[in-house]
């Protein structure tokens, strides 16, 4: 396992997404990535309770691999829910656009559970939901999309931050958790918990 640098003051982003690491610079705070390839198997509970399940599992894991670190460890699972049901990563272009036409003119909640751990403390648990409407997709409009190969490693098979925005007729709530990581959220639980992250707090 790879060493953690000593730094007592920075942030552990325990995630392999690129979008996260992106998103987490934007607040300016010092942080290291280390992620963990943990299994996120999926069961018949409602979407907002699996993605804390996973959320936590993932903080677990870290704990495990890394016992002896004392820095906060963020961990966060996102989901796209519709009729209670969650979309997953699509494996090939017949699920991407299965999925899209799922999409196609309705709303649904892309979820983020967000697992902040604490030394000595209990994990703190937050969630964001955002409700995310697409526009009536032709089979041109799609088959489009698919070629642009956004649909890849993606929960959906959109990309709302890249071309998947035209897709895109309306959304409420916070525009960053549908990339993968509410900021507001993030910056509240560490402002309330390890403001020295900050630099100029």
């Amino acid at each position: 396992m790879p060493p953690i640098s000593p730094s007592n003051s920075s942030l552990i982003l325990a995630s392999a997404s690129p979008r996260r690491k992106e998103l987490l610079s934007r607040l300016g705070i010092p942080f290291e990535v280390k992620a963990l390839d943990t299994p996120e198997p999926l069961d018949q509970s409602p979407p907002s309770e699996q993605v804390v399940r996973l959320a936590l599992a993932k903080l677990k894991a870290f704990r495990s691999a890394y016992p002896t670190t004392k820095r906060p460890i963020l961990c966060a699972d996102t989901c796209v829910d519709i009729d209670g049901r969650i979309l997953g990563k699509p494996s090939n272009e017949a699920e991407a656009e299965k999925m899209l036409f799922q999409l196609s003119g309705r709303w649904h909640r892309v979820i983020t559970a967000l697992a902040l751990g604490l030394e000595g403390q209990s994990p703190i648990i937050k969630s964001a939901v955002t409700e995310v409407r697409f526009a009536e997709l032709t089979k041109a409009e799609v088959d489009w999309y698919i070629k642009t190969g956004e649909w890849q490693d993606v929960a959906g098979a959109y990309r709302i931050q890249e071309q998947g925005a035209l897709l895109i007729e309306e959304i409420r709530g916070c525009f960053y958790n549908v990339m993968g990581l509410p900021l507001r959220l993030v910056y509240g639980m560490l402002r309330d918990t390890v403001p020295d992250v900050f630099s100029n707090p």
